[in-house]
């Protein structure tokens, strides 16, 4: 647009525009996972393409309650994949960024839906934009204190049965250390992938889909908060 020309530029609205709605990206719907967890599963062959094939388009993961689709889900990346010989293949997969779906395409592939459809996401850095008051570090100080005592209570109880040897360790490595008090929805998301592991431990009421698509930093933490004093009051009723 020139000076003292009124017109707009439709290029440069359309690409504004087509910014605005997001990345491409191709999406998979199986479980609500959060930053850092791994899912590991075994693929059946119609699947088998989705994951072996590196690609430029980011694959993202997200869960669905009952069949109405999440609007927050987690890029993820292939760690593994090892084909059977029936043509089924182990995959296991690592989850990244978080992101919202601000667009939802029509599946790529009629005749394979395992292939996902196309979608538009938003990636997401809730602690870089939203204003964390000290009132809210407060309660993320605590939310590390709760989990301290879940943790505690889960190795001490004989009621819990891991899947197999380590699974709990397995679980920590994987999350990595937990975030810092002043990053308080980072840190929500990481008591989440604890609680509700994967495999799970059966201790906890799901609570992932709760924590990815909270509105706020308060309900996240009301959310985790809520699932943390939950679980735990289970394990204490345990050992009775």
């Amino acid at each position: 647009m020139v000076a003292g020309d009124d017109s707009i530029d439709m290029d440069a609205l359309a690409s504004r525009i087509d910014q605005a709605k997001g990345e491409f990206v191709r999406l998979f719907v199986a479980d609500a996972l959060v930053p850092h967890q791994r899912l590991q599963f075994v693929a059946p062959a119609p699947a088998v393409a989705n994951f072996q094939y590196a690609s430029s388009t980011p694959l993202v993961m997200i869960g669905r309650y009952p069949y109405r689709l999440h609007t927050h889900g987690v890029e993820v990346s292939v760690s593994l994949v090892a084909p059977r010989p029936t043509g089924e293949a182990d995959v296991i997969l690592s989850a990244g960024r978080l992101c919202e779906v601000t667009e939802l395409g029509l599946k790529q592939d009629v005749a394979n839906p395992w292939m996902g459809r196309d979608a538009r996401v938003r990636w997401l850095s809730p602690d870089d934009e939203d204003d964390v008051s000290a009132r809210l570090i407060a309660r993320s100080e605590a939310l590390g204190r709760l989990s301290d005592e879940w943790l505690d209570k889960v190795r001490r109880s004989e009621k819990v049965k891991e899947r197999f040897v380590g699974q709990l360790d397995g679980v920590l490595s994987s999350l990595g250390p937990m975030p810092p008090a002043e990053r308080p929805n980072e840190r929500c998301l990481w008591v989440a992938g604890l609680i509700n592991s994967r495999p799970p431990l059966g201790v906890a009421n799901e609570i992932r889909p709760a924590v990815l698509m909270a509105a706020d930093t308060e309900a996240r933490l009301d959310s985790v908060e809520m699932g943390l004093s939950d679980s735990i009051a289970r394990l204490e009723v345990d050992w009775i």
